[in-house]
């Protein structure tokens, strides 16, 4: 019930499993992934040099991973582990056109992929954002997640610009 399978479950079926969470939270494989996903993001603003709008991206988002994460019981916990996974997908097709510029596959790739997850990354956060109480959270969240995505969307807009005016190889 709720749509989509296991692996690309649907937003309602996301919510089911939240509720079914929220009445037996074992939490074991929810915690996993929140020290694991948290970690992951703290190597990278200690390890990896960033520019000023990434570094600024990492600490918004560990924050919030932070926040949601360290709230008891704040609901709609599998549409943020949902949409972080989906965001990471996106992410993974940048890094791996960075890892392959010359391939026009893995650009299209990686434009097909960070649309696509950025989209999915919007619809999962107005479905999250609707389970929350209190009007600061829309309010302080919606436009920072939707700015983090525009900005990332920028980033492939970004990429197919410079592709469309780079010279072609000899």
């Amino acid at each position: 019930k709720g749509g989509g399978s296991p692996l690309f479950p649907t937003p309602r079926r996301l919510e089911r499993w939240n509720e079914a969470w929220l009445r037996t939270p074992s939490g074991v494989w929810e915690w996993a992934f929140g020290y694991v996903f948290g970690l992951f993001f703290t190597f990278d603003l200690l390890l990896v040099p960033m520019k000023t709008n990434v570094l600024a991206h990492h600490v918004v988002c560990l924050a919030f991973h932070g926040w949601v994460f360290f709230s008891p019981q704040r609901p709609g916990l599998q549409l943020v582990i949902a949409g972080e996974a989906v965001l990471e997908f996106g992410t993974g097709g940048s890094n791996l056109s960075m890892l392959l510029p010359g391939s026009d596959a893995v650009r299209a790739f990686f434009v097909l992929a960070m649309s696509a997850s950025n989209t999915y990354g919007a619809v999962l956060t107005v479905r999250w954002l609707r389970l929350q109480r209190g009007r600061w959270v829309w309010l302080t969240l919606l436009p920072t997640i939707l700015g983090i995505l525009a900005l990332r969307q920028l980033h492939v807009v970004n990429e197919v610009y410079k592709r469309a005016h780079s010279p072609a190889p000899p």
